[in-house]
């Protein structure tokens, strides 16, 4: 059951859900990278943070991707079973496809207007690394969409859906 207001689902958030570390041993492009989630009021914030440890010189300013819960498509909870487990040297993550009407993007600093923010105007997915902990990670997946369905977001349209069953395939 959902809950009535969003303090709950957002204090939980905001207190289990700080950032995530991955490592990439690519032969080529070795990384580290990591997640860092803000969450706003009304909107969450996911920060990331690639360290190309063999090449530094590929390091770049990180970026921010920015999602507002009211533009969320929930959808139901066999939906979020359906996660990528991506193992690594330093541990694994479960990567989750969230989509949403609007995903915002930019490069640099986080606190730039709202206007120097690119989006492309339409459904995005944007990729969540969450914990190992599958539990943990449905959870925070459930948080997320009591918080869209509270700030009146709606349900993913049946082209939507066969769309991104088209792009699985």
């Amino acid at each position: 059951m959902y809950a009535q207001n969003k303090s709950h689902p957002l204090d939980w958030l905001r207190q289990n859900l700080q950032s995530v570390v991955v490592q990439d041993d690519d032969s080529v492009l070795s990384y580290m990278m990591t997640k860092t989630y803000t969450f706003y009021d009304d909107n969450f914030v996911v920060k990331t943070v690639k360290d190309f440890y063999n090449d530094t010189g590929l390091n770049s300013a990180p970026a921010f991707s920015k999602v507002w819960y009211k533009d969320i498509f929930t959808e139901n909870d066999s939906a979020i079973r359906h996660d990528i487990k991506t193992d690594s040297p330093i541990g694994s993550v479960h990567v989750y496809t969230l989509w949403a009407e609007r995903v915002y993007g930019i490069i640099g600093k986080e606190e730039a207007p709202l206007t120097y923010w690119q989006t492309f105007d339409e459904p995005m997915g944007l990729h969540l690394y969450l914990s190992s902990d599958k539990a943990f990670s449905v959870k925070a997946i459930n948080q997320l969409y009591q918080l869209a369905t509270l700030m009146g977001a709606k349900e993913m349209t049946q082209d939507l859906k066969e769309d991104i069953d088209f792009l699985k395939d």
